[in-house]
């Protein structure tokens, strides 16, 4: 495997640790604070990128590796949230969960042969994407969110 690929799966493994350092900036009496109406809190930040990851990504990439070109489902995100959020789940459980999809997704894609990397799947609204487009997703992703919840934590410090 070269450099490029170990790096992108040592990205992949390690993305949720950016979403947990972002909790950690936030007082855990405010984690189901919302900072406004229209807003997530970080609890349903953390809960929505462990379902995604678990649900979405890592279904995925299972799927690109094991079958020829699948079509890959919309994943409709603000039902599954209306449908399954769990308030009381406790927070360490959803960060250790979403920890445990990024490492499975990372020991997934660190068994497959060069040919592998480059298998698609076809997705409604982004066409035929390669798993390595979708392993890149899965860290924007985790970013992303970390970003989100370090825009709560500030918009939560006069609270």
């Amino acid at each position: 495997m070269n450099a490029s690929r170990e790096a992108l799966i040592a990205q992949l493994r390690d993305a949720p640790a950016a979403l947990r350092w972002a909790v950690s900036q936030v007082p855990q009496a405010l984690g189901h604070t919302r900072p406004a109406a229209d807003s997530w809190n970080v609890h349903e930040i953390a809960f929505h990128t462990r379902d995604i990851a678990a649900l979405v990504y890592l279904v995925r990439l299972r799927r690109i590796l094991t079958e020829e070109n699948p079509e890959l489902v919309l994943f409709d995100e603000e039902r599954w949230m209306a449908e399954q959020y769990d308030p009381a789940m406790p927070l360490a459980r959803i960060l250790d969960e979403l920890d445990q999809a990024h490492r499975d997704m990372a020991a997934l894609l660190a068994q497959c042969s060069q040919a592998d990397w480059e298998r698609t799947g076809r997705h409604a609204e982004h066409g035929p994407r390669t798993a390595t487009w979708w392993a890149r997703q899965a860290i924007a992703h985790a970013w992303e969110h970390a970003v989100q919840v370090l825009r709560v934590a500030q918009s939560l410090d006069d609270f």
